[in-house]
This record gives structure tokens, sequence and C-alpha cells, in this order.
């Protein structure tokens, strides 16, 4: 099974038959930019190039005669099925993948075939990519994380000639939403913004909205703080930012699990190194969480962890809560 640096390796070797399973379509499209590149030249695009799109008018027999079609005067042409919804394990229609299978069994060796599905919700992103991989190579992108991250944002940053410091592409990567098509247009913004002078941590602040999770450890450390005012200016940003109570909550918890982890790694004498390895959480986040924990004892931290978990079991049982309401009494509690 390849992950996404393994696929862009393909590149040197392109094979017959690609299946990608990807949480960002822009990862996908760096693939297929640079197997085109590769492969193709630009003047017989139209002819050797060819997107379909798997929906409701896809006509595979028509998919057939594509693959069954010779390149027009080259040595290879590619086809691309995007949605590829196939790739999905609840997707049940057995005919349909029983006739591909039979057809990509006897592929032509000019034709160079990727099948994509980009699936949008993380918490149910399971493939059905095992049952494709002796027609192909299969690939199962989830979401880049730490130095794969910020490998693949400095890239952008490179191709687009933005004059950053190391340090501040880290800042960077720890606001920034992981989405490369919003990623790579933020990036255009900020170059247009600086011209051919250096970033600043200020041009960042000023140009790049700030995401969910940065904004959610600003309220932690002002609740850690018990700077009350900050918590519920804090607060009520998120919430004026059109989240979900029930989303940010769940954020909240997520990172004073991570927040805990580190604490108690810490304390068990484990390097800046090894705590990345293990939570896997990227180089500026662990720096503000290290700092963090040296402010408070672990019993500090449990004593405002276990007042948001006693109100998500208030809230849970109650039919009549008011979830905006507990949230900030909570806040005038634990910042005392």
């Amino acid at each position: 099974m390849l992950d996404y640096d393994l696929l862009m390796k393909e590149v040197s070797n392109i094979k017959n038959c690609y299946f990608i399973y990807s949480y960002d379509a822009k990862l996908v499209k760096n693939f297929l930019e640079s197997i085109e590149k590769k492969l193709i030249l630009r003047d017989l695009k139209q002819f050797n190039y060819i997107n379909m799109k798997f929906d409701n008018s896809f006509d595979i027999n028509y998919f057939f005669e594509c693959c069954d079609t010779i390149p027009m005067m080259q040595d290879k042409k590619v086809i691309v099925i995007e949605n590829a919804l196939f790739l999905r394990n609840d997707y049940d229609n057995k005919e349909f993948i029983s006739k591909l299978k039979e057809y990509l069994g006897n592929l032509p060796s000019y034709c160079i075939i990727v099948f994509y599905y980009v699936f949008e919700n993380k918490d149910k992103n399971k493939d059905n990519l095992k049952i494709f991989s002796k027609f192909g190579q299969i690939c199962n992108i989830q979401e880049l994380k730490g130095d794969n991250f910020y490998r693949e944002v400095s890239k952008i940053f490179l191709s687009n000639r933005v004059n950053i410091s190391k340090n501040l592409i880290i800042y960077f990567c720890s606001i920034i939403i992981n989405d490369f098509f919003y990623i790579e247009n933020e990036i255009k913004k900020l170059k247009f913004f600086v011209d051919e002078r250096e970033v600043t941590r200020k041009d960042i602040d000023d140009i790049i909205p700030k995401s969910l999770e940065n904004n959610v450890f600003v309220l932690i450390n002002n609740v850690l703080d018990k700077n009350l005012n900050k918590s519920m200016v804090s607060f009520r940003e998120l919430i004026l930012s059109g989240n979900d109570f029930n989303y940010i909550f769940s954020m909240l918890s997520n990172q004073f699990s991570k927040f805990l982890d580190v604490k108690l790694l810490l304390e068990e004498g484990f390097s800046f190194e090894d705590i990345m390895k293990k939570t896997r959480i990227n180089q500026y986040s662990l720096n503000n969480f290290i700092k963090l924990s040296k402010k408070y004892s672990l019993k500090n931290i449990m004593d405002v962890i276990d007042a948001f978990l006693d109100l998500e079991y208030k809230i849970r049982i109650s039919t009549d809560a008011d979830p905006l309401l507990e949230f900030e009494i909570l806040l005038i509690s634990v910042c005392r």
C-alpha cells in the first residue's frame, strides 16, 4: 500500500494502473500533473490525456473504448477517472466491479489509468482498495501531519518563490487549515502581499485566517492562565465564527488530551523528538504545549479537564441545559 510520498516516487517509474483514495484532492492533482508532464506532449494532450467523472452518466463501455484506442503519435496515453466511488468499501454494485476487473486483467500496455476518490468524512473513510491490488498500485493518502505536512507546504512556498524562514513556515503550518488547495491559495495571497521582501510573522497574522485548532489552543491557554476576560472573548469568537458548539467542545477535548499526553511524557523524561514521534504533534504546537506545561502542575491540568468532563456529562444527560450558558459558567468557575 502506497502513501503520498511513495506515490510521488512512482513518477520515476510509472505503472499502468493506480487506485488512489485520498483526504485531499490537491495531493492527487500533484501526482496527475507530474505524470502528465512526464508522459504527455502539450500539443497532443486533447488526444492522449482523458479525464472522466464517475457519476450517473458514466459509460463503462465508452471507458473501455478509450482505453483500447491507441495513443496519438506517442507511446502512452493517460486516462483519469475522478470520483471513483467503487473505491469506497460501501460500494455495492458487484456487477460493475466484476466487469471492471475483467477488463483490467488485460489492460493495454500503452494505457496509464488513474482511478481516484477524495473522501470528505475523515471518521468514515474506509476504502475498498485491496480488491484491486492485483491490477495495479493502490494508495491511501491520509492527512499529512508533522514533518510530512511541513515538507509539502515548504515545496509550495519554494515553487511560488516566497522569501520565508524555516521557523515561519513551521508557524504557518501550525495555524493553517489542512487543505492543500486552500494552502496554495493562501501562499499566493501572501506572496502578492509581501512581493519580494521577506515574510514576517505579522504578515502571516494579518493575511492568513487561523485554523479552528489554533483558536482552540488560544482558548485553552487563556483558561489555564485563569484569564477570564480573554477566555470569554476567545470562546465567543469561536462561536461567532460559525463553528458548531459540539464540534468546538470535541476540539477542546482533543487538545486537552494532547496537552495531558505531553505533560505526562515530559514528567517521564522523554525528549522533545521522542514526544513529537509519539504524539505526532507538529513542532510549533508541541513547543507551545511544552511552554504551557512548564507553567502548570499536573493537578492544575487535571482539575480543568475534570471540570470539562463534568460539563460534557451534564449537557449530554440534560434536555433543557443551555450549552453556551453552561460553558460560560464553567469558564467563570475555572478562571477564579
